[in-house]
């Protein structure tokens, strides 16, 4: 299992940078990752398909867990492509009245032959992303961006 995290200090609440941090559609949308078709199976996992270039990678993934205003995370079992699992989630904490200590994660597990390299570098993209989508965020809620 590969894990990258990365922190930073934002100078918004956890409350007011939870309705956007939470909103996953825009979320993906705002990291530029592809539409993801998903159905949902029983037992409340979900089953998607996204593509990235040509690979089109399927997976199940696991109901994503909310904590409002704290923290979110979810878990996904590729069929196909570089990685076994893949799991990513962020962390919000108070920081005195009016802003939010920050902490994105994400694990990868390697699939056979495709090496650690590749899975190293997936979890380091999507805690960057977090990390820049996150202070976009906060640039906004502060009036400062559109």
């Amino acid at each position: 299992m590969i894990r990258r995290e990365g922190a930073t200090t934002l100078a918004v609440t956890p409350q007011a940078l939870w309705p956007l941090l939470s909103d996953t559609e825009k979320l993906n949308r705002d990291l530029n990752l592809p539409p993801v078709k998903v159905k949902l199976l029983p037992g409340g996992l979900l089953q998607g398909e996204v593509r990235f270039g040509p690979l089109t990678v399927r997976y199940t993934e696991e109901p994503y867990c909310w904590v409002e205003n704290r923290r979110w995370q979810v878990r996904r079992f590729p069929e196909n492509g570089p990685v076994r699992s893949y799991a990513v989630g962020v962390v919000l904490e108070p920081v005195g009245e009016a802003s939010t200590a920050l902490t994105a994660w994400c694990e990868t597990e390697p699939r056979a032959g495709a090496g650690s390299v590749v899975a190293g570098r997936i979890a380091q993209a999507s805690v960057d992303g977090l990390l820049r989508a996150a202070a976009s965020y906060a640039s906004y809620l502060q009036g400062q961006t559109p």
